[in-house]
């Protein structure tokens, strides 16, 4: 009779775990798994320090900002007016950096956002998920990282 019990605990935590799993699609037809980074991600915020921020729906009101995650390895980067392209690596389960990335160079009335992915992006070390939508991509230094939440689109 135990043994009945724990076989369909163990099995309905195995449904749970595959429901959480589902695959979410973009409209640029990137597919992901919810605990994936790839996929299309709005750009919430850039932290450079903690009187240094910049949040894009602040620089450009109705502009959405995002990042798209290829499963090639390869990340774009919209902002308000230019678009940043470049590699990134995943490795175990955490570690996180990017290379090689390089911006198109329209003047825009507010850099800001450019500006400070040059900075923070070529640092990034780490990232994790704070839960379900929301990835924070973590530097070395403990007050920069970049805030990001799944796009619904």
């Amino acid at each position: 009779m135990m043994a009945a019990i724990v076989g369909v605990a163990m099995s309905s935590c195995g449904t749970s775990k595959q429901e959480t799993a589902n695959d979410a699609e973009n409209e640029s037809g990137v597919v992901a798994a919810a605990n994936s980074i790839e996929g299309k991600w709005s750009l919430e915020s850039i932290v450079v320090n903690d009187t240094l921020t910049v949040r894009p729906s602040e620089v450009e009101e109705g502009n959405p900002q995002y990042l798209i995650f290829m499963p090639d390895s390869m990340v774009s980067i919209q902002t308000n007016c230019n678009i940043v392209n470049g590699g990134y690596v995943v490795s175990g389960q955490d570690s996180i950096s990017f290379g090689n990335l390089a911006s198109t160079r329209m003047y825009c009335p507010d850099m800001n956002v450019e500006t400070y992915i040059g900075v923070v992006f070529p640092e990034v070390k780490t990232y994790e998920f704070t839960n379900d939508t929301t990835l924070r991509l973590n530097t070395s230094v403990p007050t920069q990282y970049v805030v990001l939440t799944r796009s619904a689109e």
